[in-house]
């Protein structure tokens, strides 16, 4: 422990004497753009143009239309180069462009190696500006992006997670697949693409960039100026939350013939710009190794079990069972979380879970598209400053707080059963409370 604990008061250390040098991320305006900037040493460059809103931005009925509309800026041709040609080009040069769109956010993205940015920022430039949506390439794309759903949707801890969040959060814009469905997909053209691709997305006071890689300011700020000055800018409005109030205890069932039953459940969960999040999330991740080795370990009763706080505009906080006793899983999964509740973490506990966190997150760091990630993600939810004060954020969270935040959110639980319903047949979930 000794030992644990000198490490990761190392990776403190590291991380203070970095915010003081040149490598220091930093935010600063350029042509009506908001760019969050992280120098590296490393060779790589990593660049994405961030759109917010995600599926606040269009109607349930055009599922899809934006993480459609990004891919296809970066694979379906630009104003100055085809399809074809900007894939061998890419190829060449080891340049990889990108684009998805999400819940709360889109992005399209650029990862090339330093010697190669400027021919990655032509392109990249050219994909968020000019976007052609050639025909034929949009309808590849559709074919792909149905594809990547089917695959996706036959993952069944993802289907059983994915139902549950639809189906609770029905009639709000977390109720339906930013990835679509072939019935929303199926018709959405290339006219469509480029109208809401122009008209909503592109648009500067809906979007920020995030640049991690061994460039420099000077440089950055040139081709940002040289590239999107003349982007236009109309008013937006970023959506705001409430948080959120899973603890109704249904149970929403769907047959499927699988080897194991999968069970997922939803529960309160702090805003991410909460003083709170960062306690339960450590609170969380204490009550995971405690269901695990409550239900796998000693008591048998499931194959697996995981939880996680899931980071969106309404976060919250999910639990998810593998099971053959499915009954006596979520009966015990209770247990365990009332006793969790009852009884708290102390302080070599979560000394444990801290270091964990911490050495998971500098670990991350090591790649820059994860930085990227982390930074956007921040930017979306809270602010970038975050990410970067996560570690320091972590080891200031005290036993107290842990334990207040885990009794104050999760209050009941909104249940999901994927698997076989005769197994679960006539069973009524406790309550929680």
């Amino acid at each position: 422990m000794k030992i644990l604990n000198n490490i990761v008061l190392g990776l403190l250390i590291s991380t203070a004497t970095f915010a003081q040098n040149p490598y220091a991320t930093r935010s600063f305006d350029v042509a009506g753009i908001k760019v969050i900037f992280k120098p590296t040493q490393k060779k790589i460059v990593n660049v994405r143009v961030y759109y917010r809103g995600g599926t606040a931005n269009y109607a349930a009925s055009k599922a899809g239309i934006e993480h459609f509309a990004l891919a296809g800026a970066a694979e379906c041709g630009t104003k100055n180069f085809s399809a074809n040609t900007l894939k061998d080009t890419c190829d060449k040069y080891d340049i990889s462009l990108s684009g998805s769109g999400n819940f709360d956010f889109g992005f399209v993205q650029l990862n090339c190696i330093s010697k190669y940015f400027d021919k990655g920022w032509y392109l990249f430039a050219d994909a968020v500006t000019d976007p052609a949506y050639q025909s034929h390439e949009v309808q590849l794309l559709r074919g792909k992006i149905m594809l990547a759903n089917k695959t996706l949707a036959s993952n069944p801890i993802i289907l059983a997670s994915k139902q549950l969040m639809l189906n609770t959060l029905k009639g709000t814009q977390y109720g339906f697949d930013p990835c679509g469905t072939d019935e929303t997909l199926k018709d959405i053209n290339q006219a469509e693409l480029k109208n809401y691709y122009y008209n909503t997305l592109l648009n500067k006071e809906r979007m920020f960039i995030v640049v991690v890689g061994n460039i420099t300011k000077e440089e950055l700020v040139q081709k940002i100026m040289f590239s999107f000055a003349n982007l236009p800018s109309r008013p937006y409005n970023k959506p705001d939350m409430d948080e959120p109030d899973f603890n109704d205890n249904k149970l929403i069932k769907t047959q499927q013939a699988l080897p194991v039953n999968y069970i997922a459940a939803m529960g309160n969960s702090p805003l991410v710009k909460s003083a709170d999040f960062v306690p339960f999330k450590l609170g969380v991740a204490a009550f995971g190794a405690t269901l695990y080795n409550d239900l796998v370990v000693n008591g048998h009763l499931a194959d697996n079990t995981g939880t996680n706080c899931m980071t969106t505009l309404v976060p919250y906080v999910n639990i998810v069972l593998m099971s053959n006793k499915p009954q006596a899983a979520v009966s015990g999964a209770i247990n365990t979380l009332r006793n969790f509740q009852e009884r708290g973490v102390n302080e070599d506990w979560l000394t444990r879970i801290k270091n964990n966190m911490v050495i998971n997150n500098f670990i991350s760091q090591q790649n820059v598209a994860a930085v990227t990630d982390r930074l956007g993600e921040a930017e979306v939810f809270a602010s970038w400053q975050y990410a970067d004060d996560f570690p320091q954020l972590v080891f200031m969270t005290t036993v107290q707080q842990v334990n207040a935040v885990m009794k104050k959110y999760i209050t009941g639980l909104t249940w999901s059963y994927l698997g076989n319903l005769n197994a679960i047949d006539g069973y009524n979930i406790p309550p929680l409370k």
